[in-house]
C-alpha cells in the first residue's frame, strides 16, 4: 500500500490533513517485496483483500476507539471509500471530542447496515466482524481478521 494507496495524491492530503497515520506489520518476520522483483520487469499489484492475513488499515479515534478497519491491501479508491465511511462514522459517534453515550450502538448498527449493502465480500465480513464487540486499539486483537483469505478465495 505504501508505493500505490499512500503515493497517491488524494489519500496522501487527506490523510495529512485528518488523521494520524501509523503502521504496525502483523507479521513483522513476513517479508513483501515492494515494486519490482529482481530480474523481473513487471510491477507486483494486489488486488484489494490480498494480504489480509498481515495487513489491516484500522481507522481509530484518538481516545483508541476502533471505527472501522479493512484487512488486506486497498487501492487508492477503495482506501478512500473506507476511510469516508469512517469519517461519516466518528462524527455520528462523537460530539466534538465527546464521545457519545450511545457511540457503540451506533458503531455496531453502522457495520451491520454496511454489511448488508456492499457486494465486496472482504468487505462484507469485514463489517460483520466490528458490528460485534465494541473494540480499541489497545485491545484490537491481532486475530480479528484472520481466515479472511478464505472468504474471498
Amino acid at each position: 500500500m505504501r508505493t500505490v494507496t499512500f503515493s497517491d495524491g488524494d489519500v496522501a492530503r487527506v490523510v495529512g490533513d485528518t488523521c494520524v497515520s501509523a503502521w504496525r506489520n502483523k507479521r513483522p518476520d513476513m517479508k513483501i517485496p515492494d515494486g519490482l522483483y529482481k530480474g523481473l520487469s513487471w510491477s507486483i499489484r494486489f488486488s484489494n483483500g490480498a494480504a489480509a492475513h498481515n495487513l489491516a488499515s484500522i481507522f481509530a479515534d484518538p481516545d483508541g476507539t476502533v471505527i472501522h478497519a479493512v484487512p488486506g491491501v486497498l487501492d487508492p479508491a477503495a482506501f478512500k471509500e473506507s476511510l469516508e465511511f469512517a469519517r461519516a462514522l466518528r462524527a455520528r459517534m462523537y460530539e466534538g471530542a465527546v464521545r457519545r453515550k450511545d457511540a457503540d450502538q451506533i458503531c455496531a448498527e453502522a457495520h451491520r447496515v454496511a454489511a448488508d449493502k456492499t457486494e465486496d465480500r472482504v468487505l462484507r465480513e469485514a463489517h460483520k466482524r466490528l458490528a460485534g464487540k465494541a473494540l480499541n486499539v489497545k485491545a484490537l486483537p491481532a486475530t480479528l481478521f484472520d481466515g479472511m483469505q478464505k472468504v474471498y478465495s
